[in-house]
């Protein structure tokens, strides 16, 4: 078997060379073949740099690519045009793998040849303590901190389990055939996430099923500026506005471009958000993330009827 290990990256040359170093302590199954992908997006940093350092020393089966065109789908979309492995094991530029790493991952692929995708365990690594609002709602947290944490078992994945970007694989003849879509994803700094979640949802929806491989283990670096209300609060806007993207306009009574049920949502959501500020209990990040959710889904929806309302062209999704 031949595996590709594929990381997009963009601007954190620092991150990327540790994730690097920590590869090279990767054990690699008896004939099995491996390459390392690294897709440059537009970095201005020392990334180019950091690979060619990489690729000169020998100690990583490393080639370095380039993709002009912005945006965490396309530079994906480029690893995968890229890759000549059978299987493609895709991983972030801030992670710590494990040894056994791309050894759980084929033994998987060869005991579950029905598969067509799998995703591992992601563990949060803190770059300092976490306060204690985020340390008490870790579980809550899991999607802004790419949390993955479905048990130790290789197994069937259930329905709603789903694998994340930091520590995912897929088919290389099946991806190849569907590429990721350029409309979601990150671009830039703008946190739009979870778009490997919609794109495994519609595997599923093909037919194809995942496998959970509980012993390939990532170790995800979370920074301090994470660590933050500001950050969950903007990485939920972002969800909101994948959900505002991806859902079909909705066919009610609009105010002002936002649906009529909307405004009713947002009221009382402000009313349970001033009940909380005055009586705060177990429920305020919760109340307070639904909020933040409803805004970039209000956000997307108003653009897109806008859009449509002046008769051009609506990224409406089924």
């Amino acid at each position: 078997m031949l595996v590709t290990v594929a990381i997009c990256t963009w601007n954190r040359s620092a991150l990327l060379d540790q994730t690097l170093v920590r590869m090279r302590d990767l054990r690699i199954p008896v004939g099995t073949q491996w390459e390392v992908i690294v897709v440059n997006n537009n970095s201005t940093d020392d990334t180019e740099a950091i690979c060619t350092r990489h690729e000169a020393d020998g100690r990583l089966p490393l080639r370095l690519t380039n993709e002009p065109k912005q945006g965490h789908s396309n530079a994906r979309n480029r690893g995968i045009s890229e890759a000549k492995g059978d299987l493609i094991i895709w991983t972030d530029d801030d992670v710590r793998v494990e040894p056994n790493w791309i050894e759980a991952y084929c033994e998987a692929a060869a005991n579950y040849p029905k598969a067509a995708f799998f995703g591992g365990t992601v563990k949060p690594d803190f770059a300092a303590p976490p306060p204690e609002w985020v340390a008490n709602n870790i579980e809550i947290l899991a999607g802004p901190y790419a949390i993955a944490s479905y048990g130790e078992d290789v197994r069937w994945l259930k329905r709603g389990e789903y694998p994340v970007g930091a520590n995912m694989a897929f088919r290389s003849a099946i991806q190849k055939e569907r590429p990721f879509d350029p409309m979601l994803g990150r671009v830039g700094k703008e946190l739009t996430s979870c778009d490997e979640t919609l794109y495994c949802k519609a595997l599923e929806a093909a037919g194809y099923q995942g496998v959970w491989v509980g012993n390939a283990i990532v170790h995800h670096h979370v920074p301090q500026d994470r660590m933050t209300w500001d950050y969950i609060r903007r990485w939920y806007i972002g969800l909101g506005k994948i959900n505002g993207r991806v859902d079909p306009l909705p066919t009610c009574q609009y105010w002002f471009d936002v649906p009529r049920y909307m405004w009713r949502v947002a009221a009382a959501q402000l009313g349970r958000r001033l009940l909380n500020s005055i009586l705060p209990n177990e429920k305020s990040l919760e109340v307070s993330i639904k909020a933040a959710e409803l805004k970039g889904a209000w956000r997307e929806i108003r653009a897109r009827r806008r859009t449509a309302r002046r008769g051009e062209k609506s990224c409406d999704r089924i």
